[in-house]
């Protein structure tokens, strides 16, 4: 479905799929994520320059034994390119709290995994390490 957005019009705070739209119940996975898509949702936030900008979320913390918040500058943002996945990859994040911390999370969960290596949402992408 594409989203006229000459027409949509996001106000800070909005929860936007770049798909679908504005969302006002987001699925709650690894992070908040499009209920039709299961995209990514980003935040719009109010920005000086160009009015509205969004901003993605981060899961809150790593899923390595010690649990280590993913805040900007302990976590590595990456895309992996997947045929499984409707957006055709999986957003990655890889923790950098800790050496030696190796977690690796992505979004949405890869279809190549086994339904065992994770809870929904939380998942090591085979590939990726």
């Amino acid at each position: 479905m594409a989203v006229d957005w000459s027409v949509v019009r996001p106000k800070p705070g909005d929860l936007v799929c770049p798909e679908c739209g504005i969302v006002t119940e987001p699925y709650q996975g690894l992070v908040p994520a499009c209920p039709t898509c299961l995209r990514i949702l980003s935040t719009a936030v109010r920005d000086r320059k160009f009015g509205i900008s969004y901003a993605e979320p981060l899961p809150a913390r790593c899923n390595g034994p010690d649990r280590h918040p993913l805040t900007p500058g302990h976590v590595l943002l990456s895309w992996h390119p997947c045929q499984c996945s409707t957006s055709g990859g999986h957003r990655t994040w890889r923790c950098l709290a800790a050496p030696g911390c190796a977690s690796k999370q992505c979004w949405p969960p890869c279809e190549r995994d086994a339904a065992e290596r994770y809870e929904p949402g939380w998942s090591q992408h085979p590939d990726s390490g």
